[in-house]
Formats: C-alpha cells, sequence, structure tokens
C-alpha cells in the first residue's frame, strides 16, 4: 500500500500481481494516477482523499482487473 498527503504516480513498465488476498496497486492520497505499460494482474484500489484517481492502461499493455477496481477513471487505450 502506497500512502501519501500528496499526489501519488506509479509508472509500471514490468509485471504488477496481486497476492492471494490483497490489491495488486493500492493507493492512498490527495490524487492518484497509474500509468500502465506492463502487466497488472488483480484489483485496484486508487483511493483519493480530495483530488481524482486514474488508471491508464496504454497501447500493448495489460490489465487483467481483478473483481474489484477502484478509479475516477479507467482509460484502456
Amino acid at each position: 500500500m502506497q500512502t501519501s498527503a500528496g499526489a501519488n504516480q506509479l509508472l509500471n513498465w514490468g509485471t504488477i500481481t496481486a497476492g492471494l488476498s490483497d490489491y495488486a496497486i493500492d493507493s492512498v492520497g490527495d490524487s492518484n494516477a497509474v500509468v500502465n505499460f506492463g502487466t497488472v494482474t488483480g484489483d485496484v484500489r486508487l483511493f483519493d482523499s480530495g483530488g481524482s484517481s486514474s488508471f491508464t492502461n496504454q497501447a500493448g499493455a495489460l490489465f487483467n482487473m481483478g473483481a474489484a477496481v477502484m478509479a475516477d477513471s479507467l482509460v484502456n487505450d
């Protein structure tokens, strides 16, 4: 889990996979942005405390969504 009083940004070029009972990505802050160029598998929670949150899956990237995805916007290029 990533927690911050400010903005959080994650640029993924590799592979992120959830554990057995955990999130692949879990981020809390004023605003959260994930840009995926690689592979993300599992649940994603981007909780913003006043700003906005976004998950952008770039062309050629793979997002294997779990049962729960929490974000203000989800873009699949």
